[in-house]
């Protein structure tokens, strides 16, 4: 698949079944039908979509490992309930040690919302994203599906 432009077309984002995840348009949609899908698979869709987004094509190296790091974070507090509790916003800290969430879970860096670069928010939406109650709802292929995804959206 080519990066052109900073953005990975919607038909590169397949699932583990083999199913497009994202409707021509970049919008979450199961079968490539947008709006169609399970709970859990709309918000793994929302995820690929926002992969998917040219704004995305901004992060780098180093933040793609981030979001690496914080999916599989989120996927041990999925399945372990002790761990479940633990997580917070205060939980995606970036390469650099600094907090992308506010305590609301909402973007901000340093923990103060609305704080941060184009680059630090479009990062720290994938953050909020994961921190959410509904994205602890994902099961363990979904969230290997996510990790495939950062891979192959990962600059070289």
């Amino acid at each position: 698949m080519n990066r052109k432009d900073g953005v990975f077309p919607p038909e590169s984002f397949i699932d583990r079944n083999g199913r497009r995840v994202l409707a021509k348009s970049g919008q979450p949609g199961m079968d490539g039908r947008e709006g169609m899908g399970s709970t859990t698979e709309l918000i793994l869709a929302l995820f690929a979509s926002h992969l998917s987004d040219w704004t995305a094509g901004v992060l780098n190296g180093q933040q793609f490992d981030d979001l690496s790091r914080w999916i599989a974070l989120a996927s041990e507090a999925a399945h372990s309930p002790d761990k479940a509790e633990q997580l917070s916003p205060a939980s995606f800290i970036d390469g650099n040690g600094r907090r992308v969430l506010a305590d609301s879970g909402e973007p901000g860096m340093l923990g103060v919302e609305g704080i941060g670069s184009s680059t630090e928010k479009t990062l720290a939406r994938f953050a909020s994203m994961l921190v959410r109650d509904s994205a602890l709802a994902l099961d363990m292929h979904q969230y290997g599906d996510l990790q495939r995804w950062v891979r192959m959206c990962r600059p070289a």
